[in-house]
């Protein structure tokens, strides 16, 4: 454990550590991608909602290490927003790898530059990929930044999950899902229509949030059930 420590801080530390680590994720995704026979939903409406500008994706956080490889870059670019944790330094260098950006968050930076930052990159034509229980959890308990980014964006809200028959759960706080080669998957990119009114109290925003954490987790359920796993 002091030696896992000990890696973890390195890796806050050290850009060229997470990229050596990125570049090496990034090709084991590749093969997995490559290897594996995909069930796709939801495609043909985000493309429509893409040729008229950019959207936001939520995902869980578990969900992070394969969402470079399925999202379609032949029909807009994306921008994943991420926390500074060592596994988000990771993963943000695999999204480069595969000609994505990764927008790196501060902990000490309050959410209104990250909303501006949001708008910007939006207005540029960039979609963005949020991460709805990130950084630190808990587990698929989602948070309220994500809704404030995607009501200040004010475009179209996807939900995204993927599965895979054969799969390594690790044993990080979300359980992030490692993918394996050679076996049956499934992904969907589903439009959110949930209440997001432009001003929220907090009752309509807990509303939107029990809305879209069901969404998310019905995106879960049917590519779990596709490819047969509970």
């Amino acid at each position: 454990m002091a030696g896992f420590d000990r890696f973890r801080r390195r890796l806050e530390r050290s850009d060229r550590l997470a990229r050596v680590l990125g570049r090496l994720l990034a090709v084991w995704i590749r093969i997995c991608h490559r290897t594996t026979r995909w069930q796709s939903e939801g495609l043909d409406r985000l493309g429509q909602d893409l040729a008229d500008g950019p959207v936001i994706v939520i995902l869980w956080h578990e969900s992070l290490l394969m969402g470079p490889a399925l999202w379609p870059r032949a029909q807009g670019s994306l921008t994943g927003i991420r926390d500074p944790s060592p596994i988000a330094r990771v993963a943000g260098a695999v999204q480069r790898e595969f000609g994505l950006d990764a927008a790196a968050m501060s902990r000490r930076q309050p959410n209104q530059a990250a909303v501006r930052q949001v708008l910007r990159a939006a207005q540029a034509g960039t979609s963005i990929a949020i991460t709805g229980d990130g950084p630190g959890g808990p587990r698929q308990v989602l948070k309220s930044a994500p809704l404030d980014w995607a009501r200040a964006a004010g475009r179209p809200v996807y939900v995204f999950a993927w599965e895979a028959r054969r799969q390594i759960r690790l044993g990080s706080w979300d359980r992030m899902i490692l993918p394996l080669p050679f076996t049956a998957g499934a992904f969907r990119f589903d439009r959110w229509s949930g209440p997001l009114p432009r001003r929220a109290d907090p009752r309509d925003q807990q509303t939107a949030q029990d809305d879209l954490t069901r969404a998310l987790q019905d995106a879960n359920a049917l590519c779990a059930r596709a490819v047969g796993r509970r």
